[in-house]
């Protein structure tokens, strides 16, 4: 840009290349896409810009600069109730909805590396086996309750993530098996200590947050393939996991009832 060009105007198309550091090919582009035009022409043809052309540039390079593409421009500007400050204020709600989109898009990608974990997925039955784990969380957990979820695995430090999975939920499993083998009714005081034990760990992965525990709960009696991974992950692959949390579920039923 040169700063000794005249700044009065009308200008010339160069001049006002000159002075504003858009090329003149631009400006010529402009015109021919009926985004800018010359206010008038000198007595030997030459273009002029005026004041109210240099504010549409300014429009123009603004909008250009913010990711407007020229026909959206030309459209906006045209418009008899165009407002710079409004396509601004648009353009900024746009972004707010894209972050959301990409926040949204890395929580998936979290949850497929959290699926495929360090294992070799590359056979037709783990593939099916990942992509309908991946549809299921969006089938039971609307957009606003995985943000929870994903705020609430963001409080867990892996030594307690290893913690649960490896220790107190496999343990604690293979009691309640044990309870069950032996049909202890649900009055059992020890049965009810053990029930309580699970919804302490239940409410711990779901942040106490019962919308969360009855979505993980209708995603494992619905999708049987579902629970019987958590099984597995949990240690105890011949474990019915729906049976044995509506045998919990009897345990603190029977407990809040003050048998």
């Amino acid at each position: 840009m040169n700063s000794t060009a005249g700044n009065v105007g009308p200008w010339k198309v160069g001049e006002l290349a000159n002075l504003t550091g858009v090329t003149v090919r631009a400006l010529h582009h402009y015109e021919e896409i009926g985004l800018l035009s010359p206010g008038d022409r000198s007595e030997s043809g030459h273009r002029l810009y005026g004041l109210a052309e240099l504010k549409r540039l300014q429009q123009i390079v603004t909008l250009a600069h913010l990711g407007f593409s020229l026909p959206r421009i030309r459209d906006a500007i045209h418009n008899r109730e165009f407002s710079l400050r409004q396509e601004l204020h648009s353009l900024h709600q746009e972004l707010r909805a894209r972050r959301c989109e990409v926040e949204s898009m890395e929580e998936r990608l979290s949850r497929i590396e959290r699926l495929l974990g360090h294992d070799d997925h590359n056979s037709t039955t783990a593939l099916i086996e990942i992509i309908g784990r991946i549809s299921m969380f969006e089938k039971y957990f609307t957009a606003e309750q995985l943000d929870r979820v994903k705020e609430i695995e963001g409080r867990f430090t892996p030594e307690r993530v290893e913690a649960i999975r490896r220790h107190e939920f496999p343990e604690l499993i293979a009691k309640i098996k044990e309870e069950m083998a032996r049909e202890t009714p649900p009055t059992d005081r020890n049965l009810q200590d053990l029930a309580r034990q699970w919804m302490k760990l239940v409410n711990e992965k779901s942040g106490g947050d019962p919308e969360l525990a009855r979505g993980y709960r209708a995603a494992l009696e619905n999708e049987p393939s579902f629970a019987k991974q958590v099984s597995a992950d949990l240690g105890h692959p011949e474990v019915d996991f729906v049976e044995m949390m509506n045998y919990v579920g009897t345990a603190l039923e029977a407990a809040r009832g003050g048998f």
